[in-house]
């Protein structure tokens, strides 16, 4: 459920030529603001059912630090250092939520070189001491009510992977320091518990691995594993039962047919776009291999993988990347986020709306050329095309829950959206309900 973070490339690669709107904000053209970095707000990492988040900050005095949020509290955003002090002229360079909500886990880093783990509310903590020198990243901690967490430390160009378990007393056991490797993920299948992890050799080949728990307290080999192409090697992936979700670059430019009519171009360059990007699954798990070549996915994927989340059970994933509309009037260039259920391959492209001079975001639509298509528009509208590291959180009958980061005001913000799939064929969506979880407007 945990998806791998990484830099977003955005490129386009199409029949043709075309004036892009890349550079404007909104469908009616507003250029957006520059975004200013002591009030960005990102990494995000939520509840399954949305209530609880952290994320991080540089918006007091240009430090780092956690914040959580907390839905059902008076104050529903507040740092984790108001509860558990930090000590001075140190910052919080990362952070994981369990899916349950129950748990958090920081790096703080500075005057003091520590793992935090603490309970939601602070009322229970536990931390490791690091070496001076240790660099950590990709923070995890397991789904599904495990008791694991994981993290990659540096030191001297060197990566280990550190695995361990915790009680509800966060009594804490090392069961694992595995050498030369990093990006650890938890998945859940069954009763089991796995961990994915990366391997590079000399060369610069990266490999996929992955480890079995067993009765032994020990993390086993398993014998598959992946070898990546170093442009995918540090681009996101998610682990769930269905596996690990990955995507990968292809060796030849795939067509795909996009919506709208853009008058000015030629036929072949309305309707066909390059897709440079797929997801792809390492079938680490005795569970049916999803097919990414279907046309259901070739339609309404985009052309770049941004991040990519799915639900512990691996029923539903999220993608969150860049693409390109071509309507009547203007190509319509974006970030957007596209909702994907695995069983069946329907995939359901998200773009944020609402109308052009109100704060809240009301609406979401499949595409936009609905909008640019008609002959008389009623309303200016507003379309949220910086869309970025979207995670899906659950989906329960047919209501969906995730979060998202936007840099719509300049500023990059956390949002939370609710809604109902009316129809997955006629891509519908009822009852958007979104909500600010950073609140840092301008």
């Amino acid at each position: 459920m945990r998806p791998w973070i990484g830099p977003l490339a955005l490129w386009l690669i199409s029949c043709g030529s075309s004036s892009s709107d890349n550079d404007n904000n909104t469908a009616t053209g507003t250029t957006a603001v520059v975004e200013d970095p002591a009030k960005v707000d990102f990494a995000p990492q939520a509840s399954t059912d949305g209530q609880k988040a952290v994320f991080l900050s540089r918006r007091v005095a240009g430090v780092y630090r956690v914040y959580v949020y907390n839905e059902s509290a008076a104050t529903k955003l507040t740092a984790l250092s108001e509860g558990i002090p930090i000590e001075p002229l140190t910052d919080e360079l990362g952070t994981s939520l369990s899916d349950d909500g129950a748990w958090i886990l920081t790096w703080r880093s500075g005057a003091k070189n520590e793992l935090l783990l603490n309970s939601f509310d602070s009322t229970q903590k536990t931390s490791l001491e690091l070496t001076s020198e240790a660099r950590l990243r990709e923070l995890t901690l397991a789904p599904s009510g495990q008791r694991f967490f994981a993290y990659t430390e540096r030191k001297a160009g060197a990566d280990t992977v550190f695995i361990y378990s915790f009680t509800a007393s966060l009594g804490l056991t090392k069961e694992a320091e595995i050498s030369g490797e990093y990006g650890a993920q938890f998945a859940v299948s069954g009763s089991d518990v796995y961990v994915f992890t990366r391997k590079a050799d000399a060369s610069g080949v990266v490999t996929v691995q992955y480890r079995k728990r067993s009765a032994g307290l020990t993390w086993d080999l398993q014998t598959g594993s992946l070898t990546l192409k170093s442009a995918d090697a540090a681009l996101p992936s998610a682990a769930s039962a269905q596996g690990l979700i990955y995507p990968q670059s292809l060796d030849a430019v795939r067509l795909k047919t996009k919506l709208g009519t853009f008058t000015t171009e030629s036929k072949e360059y309305q309707t066909n776009v390059g897709i440079v990007q797929e997801a792809s699954q390492f079938q680490a798990f005795d569970t049916t291999p999803v097919d990414f070549s279907l046309e259901l996915y070739r339609k309404n994927q985009p052309l770049t993988l941004g991040s990519v989340s799915t639900t512990a059970d691996g029923a539903y994933m999220l993608l969150s990347g860049y693409d390109a509309w071509f309507c009547k009037n203007r190509t319509q260039s974006n970030n957007l986020m596209v909702l994907v259920r695995l069983s069946d391959g329907f995939s359901l492209p998200l773009i944020p709306t609402r109308e052009t001079g109100t704060e809240p975001w009301t609406g979401v639509v499949a595409e936009p050329c609905s909008y640019f298509d008609q002959e008389t528009i009623p309303k200016p509208q507003d379309f949220d095309v910086t869309t970025v590291n979207g995670q899906i959180l659950s989906v329960n009958g047919s209501r969906v829950t995730l979060i998202f980061e936007s840099r719509y005001t300049g500023d990059r913000e956390i949002r939370r959206l609710s809604f109902d799939v009316s129809d997955w064929t006629a891509k519908t969506y009822a009852n958007p309900v979104f909500t600010e979880i950073s609140a840092n407007h301008r």
